[in-house]
């Protein structure tokens, strides 16, 4: 029995020491991502906000949805926060939500300055990302674009907008296009 034990022993120290490590190598239009050069131990949150008709869930629709039905009421705006930490080749996100559903939302901008205790943000999942999920939030910084001063108030003709910040970042753009976080990484279970 002893002899059992210690070759199942040896058996597991050996490929515990020589098992390959696991490494996301980013692809070349990815590499220069703050996703992609997030050091170990690192991390980075993102605040996304968008204006949907309010519900339980509030229903996100697209901006050329809500130029074509001119819907001036039943709007609420909503912001999620996800705070993606690098832990060697684990990407970990976790994923808050806010209570503060203000139409038309002013305040969004200064969240890239401090998070203040009134956006009353709650845990909803904390998730480990798959290598598809993080290309997916690496890719997304391709689709953000500068904004002029007159985008700062989350509107229901504003394309969805996002303030990274990070040691390095600080910063709050467009999502060109529709695309919301929680709709784009399957471990979230939004759909």
């Amino acid at each position: 029995m002893k002899k059992i034990f210690a070759i199942a022993l040896l058996v597991v120290l050996c490929f515990s020491f020589s098992g390959k490590k696991y490494s996301i190598t980013f692809p070349g239009h990815l590499s220069k991502t703050i996703v992609a050069r997030l050091a170990d131990k690192d991390s980075i949150c993102y605040y996304q906000c968008y204006c949907a008709i309010s519900g339980t869930p509030p229903t996100y629709l697209p901006v050329d949805s809500v130029k074509k039905r001119k819907m001036k009421t039943g709007m609420v705006t909503v912001t999620d926060k996800f705070v993606l930490n690098k832990n060697g080749n684990v990407y970990r996100l976790r994923h808050f939500q806010s209570s503060l559903y203000d139409y038309p939302n002013k305040k969004f901008a200064y969240l890239k300055l401090k998070e203040k205790a009134y956006w009353n943000f709650t845990l909803s999942k904390d998730t480990t990302l798959s290598e598809l999920s993080v290309f997916k939030l690496a890719a997304l910084e391709l689709k953000l674009r500068p904004l002029t001063e007159t985008y700062f108030q989350v509107l229901s003709d504003n394309y969805p907008q996002v303030i990274l910040n990070s040691k390095k970042t600080s910063e709050q753009r467009l999502v060109e296009g529709n695309y919301l976080i929680r709709k784009e990484l399957p471990e979230l279970g939004f759909k």
